[in-house]
């Protein structure tokens, strides 16, 4: 059903095309208005699909009427039909917002017709044009919302369009990134990827693959890319939409797991060897190779505490210069980190050891370029057997769970020197 306004100050007119509409068009309601005033009142309690309103009534005229409405922001397709047809006054319509201008006279049947026309073709016109509008607001929203940098490139590989997130991972606005080629952008190691695998691509044939993107305050970024070609004569690809999806929290959980998994095997795999009964020091050095490649760590050691509880000896590690295992010693006082656990009695965790303010790092940390570790106990019968640790070259946050791991190896490596202690007697 379609909900008409008529305005007229003349009353049998408004009859008449009250009557002729409700009787013709049984899909059309026609309410009336003998002023433009009371038609305001009218518009503000209801809604109209459309108005349709003379030029020529006292106190407020068609056009008036008309841009009241406008004023007040109602769209509402308004038809001017009146008697009036001066040129000077169809332009003024026509500027004013009015979707047509329509004069009275002539045979009625076809008079009316024409209105009848009018009224469908800008009701219709005023509904696509909002199901345009809502159809594009619904886009932009998905667009700017969805989390991916979304880019249109075309067979030149230049940007025809680009989404806020894309823009702003390069640090450029929108309108600067339209017109550019992608390589201007993108850097180039990731562009000779994307071009290389576009050349393969067609029709039809979408792709998808993980990229590393660069790095955005030291940590790389990950990224599932997919590509949908727009083939515009159905062989040929014209351009190409390009949706990059973050993965990097996906791709540090997945590498977290594997870590957790990695770590499981090598303590459950020392368990195995202690209670084998092998010898203290294989287990040693099986401990501080299993330490290194659970952690991915350049560094692990084994000190034992000497006699008198002065200094530590090197009795079993990786990454460290040839000759030193076996032979390096390391003071006990509470300057050195393994000094320092041991008056701790828990484990300590050094994010950077250039800035660390507990202790000072031992020359044998410091001539390997040691800049993050931890260390922690290894038990004993009577007192602490020594301190196992791990440490790298690259500033890194040891997590809790890193610690639990090294404290488990700690505890197996414990367990098998007070056996083999009270086996000595």
């Amino acid at each position: 059903m379609l909900s008409v306004l008529y305005v007229d100050d003349e009353p049998s007119l408004l009859e008449i095309a009250s009557i002729y509409l409700a009787e013709t068009y049984p899909d059309i309601v026609c309410e009336t208005a003998i002023s433009a005033h009371i038609a305001l009142d009218l518009v503000r309690e209801k809604h109209f699909d459309a108005i349709v309103s003379d030029y020529q009534m006292p106190g407020m005229d068609g056009i008036a009427f008309l841009n009241a409405l406008r004023d007040a922001g109602d769209t509402t397709p308004f038809i001017i039909f009146t008697g009036k047809g001066r040129e000077e006054i169809v332009i003024q319509a026509i500027n004013s917002g009015a979707d047509y201008y329509i004069q009275k006279g002539g045979e009625i049947c076809a008079q009316y017709a024409e209105l009848e026309h009018a009224i469908r073709t800008a009701v219709e016109r005023k509904r696509t044009a909002e199901a345009l509008k809502s159809k594009h607001e619904q886009l932009t929203l998905i667009i700017e919302k969805i989390p991916a940098l979304l880019s249109y490139v075309g067979s030149d590989l230049r940007c025809l369009f680009v989404n806020r997130k894309f823009a702003e991972w390069y640090g450029l606005s929108e309108e600067e990134c339209i017109g550019k080629d992608i390589r201007e952008i993108i850097s180039e190691r990731v562009y000779l990827g994307l071009r290389e695998r576009l050349a393969g691509i067609s029709c039809n044939a979408d792709l998808t693959y993980e990229e590393i993107a660069e790095p955005k305050n030291g940590q790389p970024r990950y990224f599932r890319v997919s590509v949908i070609p727009h083939c515009c004569d159905g062989c040929t690809v014209g351009a190409f939409l390009i949706v990059a999806e973050e993965i990097t929290d996906l791709k540090r959980s997945e590498a977290l797991v594997e870590i957790r998994a990695r770590q499981q095997a090598a303590v459950a795999e020392l368990g195995r060897m202690a209670l084998t009964g092998v010898d203290v020091q294989t287990l040693l050095e099986a401990a501080v190779t299993r330490v290194a490649d659970a952690l991915g760590v350049e560094y692990a050691k084994v000190l034992e505490l000497a006699p008198d509880g002065r200094s530590f000896l090197l009795r079993a590690g990786v990454g460290w210069r040839p000759g030193l295992v076996g032979c390096a010693a390391v003071d006990a006082d509470v300057r050195s980190q393994a000094g320092y656990t041991l008056l701790f009695s828990g484990p300590v965790v050094v994010e950077d050891l250039s800035t660390e303010k507990r202790f000072f790092g031992p020359p044998l940390l410091f001539d390997h370029g040691v800049v993050s570790g931890m260390s922690v106990i290894i038990g004993g019968r009577e007192r602490p057997f020594g301190v196992l640790g791990a440490h790298t070259g690259d500033k890194r946050l040891f997590t809790e769970d890193d610690v639990h791991f090294l404290q488990g190896v700690a505890h197996i490596l414990a367990a098998a020197v007070i056996h083999s202690q009270e086996r000595k007697g």
